[in-house]
């Protein structure tokens, strides 16, 4: 009986491990096996093309899909998620059954204003036997990034050339870079630019056609730089014009006063640079290269540059004061004086240029406002600088041109 009793045990053993296996092997037939695991379905190559773009541009995202069974994927499938939002993509060759080798899917977004951001994205697909694949396995890919629209902000004044009380009119169109669309209801802001500052003086919106205008009062004396900003939204880019200057300076004062400032300057140094030098030895140095120095400056066909435009004309008067003199402080003196009569020309071509033509200013690195008073103190200090740069490589070409005179000087003693 004991003997039968053992019997009996195992064919229970026996039966409940059978009944397991059997168990196990329904549920294997009927759960879905991941292709991570198995490594019949693949998703290879993933990627997105651009990786970055304005909204309102297409991003094509495409994946090739794999199974060593040549399965097509389920209905549906394989999708793109992108920022968690699931699309279906598309064959790009229906007629292509094979997927052994490989079968390309691909997925076009065209994004709107709203999608303004920085993305990721991930691929999944599933088949009819209940595998499924992921690619990447984990986490996702970055992009695309979606940024806003550029615009084109256009814009000119009507009169730059206005006596205080006059109004300067700014007229123009905001539209988008790409497609050239008009923008309707934007808002744009007419700012006046100060040394240490900007400040809104007033806006006004796009018509139906994106065009605009702004008028302005000019209330005093001085030149005004002013630019216009289109200060940007949630689906379009900031933009900003560059400077637009409006020029109500009393012209004839700032000229003449300009002029004369320059000239008392330039007469009080030659005074000094002339005292003990015989006037006689001066006159052909300073009546030749000055000129030249300005004809090398100012003449485009020759544009030899400023500083040796500069030497040049200093050693020009170096050499030819040394058939009087060999001292070469004498040479030195002489060379600084055609440098000082060059900034004499200079500096009144700076004033002009300034009553003339007001984007002048930007070549001088003036990006503000400026009143009349202000002006005056601007010349006189280019002024200063310019009979200091002048002044010292003139006098440097002076050195070099006394030189290359081999002769002996008529007078020794100077």
């Amino acid at each position: 009986m004991l003997i039968g009793l053992i019997i009996m045990r195992n064919k229970f053993k026996l039966g409940v491990s059978g009944l397991f296996f059997v168990i196990l092997i329904i549920a294997s037939s009927t759960s879905p096996v991941l292709a991570q695991e198995q490594g019949e379905l693949v998703l290879e190559n993933g990627r997105v093309n651009p990786d970055n773009g304005v909204w309102g541009e297409n991003f094509t995202f495409k994946v090739t899909y794999i199974n060593k069974e040549n399965r097509l994927p389920s209905e549906n499938h394989p999708k793109i998620y992108i920022s968690e939002t699931p699309s279906i993509m598309s064959e790009n060759n229906p007629n292509d059954k094979n997927t052994i080798n490989g079968k390309l899917y691909e997925f076009t977004w065209t994004p709107n204003e709203e999608n303004v951001d920085n993305h990721e994205f991930y691929f999944y697909v599933e088949d009819n036997q209940g595998e499924n694949y992921r690619l990447p396995e984990n986490d996702s890919y970055e992009g695309p990034i979606v940024r806003k629209r550029r615009v084109s902000l256009n814009y000119n004044v009507g009169d730059f050339d206005l006596a205080p009380g006059e109004e300067a009119v700014f007229t123009g169109s905001l539209r988008t870079a790409r497609e050239n669309e008009v923008m309707v209801g934007e808002n744009i802001i007419l700012y006046e630019i100060f040394s240490d500052n900007s400040t809104k003086l007033k806006s006004t919106v796009t018509n139906e056609n994106g065009e605009f205008s702004l008028t302005l009062n000019v209330s005093e004396k001085g030149i005004g730089a002013y630019s216009l900003r289109f200060p940007g939204s949630g689906s379009y880019e900031e933009n900003k014009s560059s400077f637009s200057y409006v020029n109500s300076l009393d012209k004839l004062p700032i000229f003449s006063g300009s002029a004369a400032i320059i000239l008392v300057l330039v007469l009080v140094l030659l005074f000094v640079l002339f005292w003990g030098i015989p006037k006689e030895y001066l006159i052909k140095p300073l009546l030749i290269a000055p000129p030249v120095g300005v004809a090398l400056l100012f003449m485009p066909f020759i544009n030899l540059g400023f500083f040796i435009s500069l030497l040049v004309a200093g050693g020009l008067a170096g050499y030819l004061f040394s058939k009087w003199s060999d001292k070469w402080i004498n040479q030195l003196r002489v060379g600084v004086m055609a440098g000082v009569l060059l900034s004499l020309a200079n500096g009144l071509l700076v004033a002009y240029a300034l009553i003339i033509r007001t984007d002048f200013l930007t070549f001088l690195g003036l990006r503000y406002s400026v009143s009349q008073a202000e002006v005056f103190g601007l010349i006189f200090q280019q002024t200063l600088y310019y009979f200091l740069i002048f002044g010292l490589l003139a006098g440097i070409g002076g050195l070099l041109g006394g030189m290359l005179r081999t002769t002996k000087p008529k007078n020794k003693n100077n």
